[in-house]
């Protein structure tokens, strides 16, 4: 079936626990969600695949590049093109509920980032201000969180309560109702590769590190590579793309 990934699974180490999957040839880039879906993300398509019985896609040739997914509620998935400016809602069959013209309805902000929240509401960085929104879905208003984004230099993650923005080595967290706190990396990391609210994966003398925040425990990945190009980490998963290859990392360190 078309989409459907064949995947080899092997031992990495004694903590971490490699599949390595195949990208179709067109393909960006592969996500899962908390019920093991595949999602295989295309320039404007997307693909979810668990099984031979399990197959919806959901393509949108009028709105571009398809920049971000966000999977924390399979009930309400969130695709984010930036070029129009606009997000599109599914249900878990893909099917579009709505979508949002924030170029019609806010002309004065350009999102660079939208993700969504617990309350199914959206953070939006806007890229000409330098700003994080909170966009509530309920009555379509904006509200300032926070000021001074350097939007160039900076990665944008976010979970179902707080927002974090990562610049070089310094990661700032931000709740639902603006609070701030500084997350403080003790680890001499000469690249963060991407981060979530338990995990710093990052670049050390030519190996790729994870480190767990509350324990204050690093593990060894696997050797960094100059073809790996994408990072991203969801439900103590990291995934990694290298080329036409998806490398699945699971961080725990057992019992």
């Amino acid at each position: 079936m078309r989409g459907l990934l064949a995947f080899l699974l092997i031992n990495f180490s004694l903590f971490a626990q490699e599949k390595i999957l195949s990208l179709p040839n067109d393909a960006l880039d592969l996500k899962h969600d908390y019920f093991d879906t595949q999602y295989i993300i295309y320039y404007n398509k997307v693909e979810a695949v668990k099984s031979e019985h399990f197959y919806y896609q959901y393509a949108n040739p009028f709105l571009g590049k398809l920049e971000t997914i966000d999977l924390k509620n399979n009930l309400d998935i969130l695709l984010f093109y930036k070029e129009f400016s606009t997000v599109v809602i599914l249900d878990n069959r893909m099917t579009e509920k709505y979508s949002i013209d924030f170029e019609r309805l806010f002309p004065e902000i350009k999102p660079i980032f939208v993700g969504v929240n617990r309350l199914k509401d959206f953070w939006i960085v806007d890229e000409i201000s330098g700003q994080l929104f909170l966009y509530t879905t309920t009555n379509q208003e904006m509200k300032k969180l926070y000021s001074g984004i350097d939007v160039l230099n900076s990665k944008f993650y976010n979970d179902a309560s707080n927002f974090y923005i990562q610049n070089s080595n310094d990661i700032t967290e931000i709740d639902l109702y603006g609070r701030i706190v500084t997350i403080e990396i003790t680890q001499d990391f000469e690249e963060i590769l991407c981060f979530d609210h338990n995990w710093v994966i990052g670049k050390v003398k030519g190996k790729i590190i994870a480190w767990n925040i509350e324990q204050d425990k690093k593990l060894i990945i696997t050797d960094f590579d100059s073809t790996m190009n994408r990072f991203s980490i969801f439900n103590n998963q990291l995934s990694i793309v290298k080329g036409k290859e998806v490398l699945i990392f699971k961080l725990s360190y057992g019992i």
